[in-house]
């Protein structure tokens, strides 16, 4: 059932760059995740419902640094990613990425980080693949083995294994548009 108010917000986060995915009146996971976005880059607790502090992020978000140039700005701080092309802002989203704590996991054991600094795209792969700590969709590899990646598990916290967990319906909408050699800036 349409909600006149859920569908006015996911209007405004479409408006403002962050994907609710369909624009429909309904409440779904995608409209969480563009919801969470929202309220971590206007420095409030991601929850699944528009607080008054939400309204007002609505209403005036934070502005937003531009980068140096086209690409990925993975933030570590606030966990998101913005997507720029063509000096325009087309994409901001919540991610989940390194958990800093050592790991072990199917006899792989490491440093769970992301890695800070400027990369580009190395290699990508269309649908899902199999890696040594789990399955990836849309996985585009910057660093070796550290990808951007659809998840169907990304938390509001940084929890990865150094990769950075995206929503699916971001990874789907993503994935075109980051072709080998696009830039992808890590920063703190």
């Amino acid at each position: 059932m349409l909600d006149q108010q859920i569908l006015e917000v996911e209007e405004r986060l479409a408006k403002l760059r962050f994907d609710p995915g369909v624009v429909d009146g309904v409440f779904t996971e995608e409209t969480a995740t563009a919801l969470w976005a929202l309220q971590k880059l206007n420095g409030l607790k991601p929850v699944s419902r528009v607080t008054p502090a939400t309204e007002r992020a609505l209403k005036r978000p934070r502005k937003i640094r531009r980068p140096v140039r086209d690409g990925v700005v993975v933030d570590l701080g606030d966990q998101l990613l913005f997507h720029y092309e063509r000096g325009k802002l087309r994409l901001i989203a919540h991610v989940s990425t390194g958990a800093n704590r050592h790991y072990c996991l199917k006899a792989h054991c490491g440093y769970a980080v992301t890695p800070v600094g400027e990369f580009r795209v190395q290699r990508r792969v269309h649908g899902w693949e199999d890696g040594p700590l789990g399955a990836m969709y849309k996985p585009v590899y910057f660093n070796g083995g550290i990808a951007l990646h659809g998840s169907v598990e990304v938390p509001k916290r940084a929890a990865s294994h150094g990769c950075v967990r995206m929503p699916l319906h971001i990874a789907d909408r993503l994935f075109p548009r980051l072709p080998v050699g696009t830039t992808v800036l890590v920063r703190r």
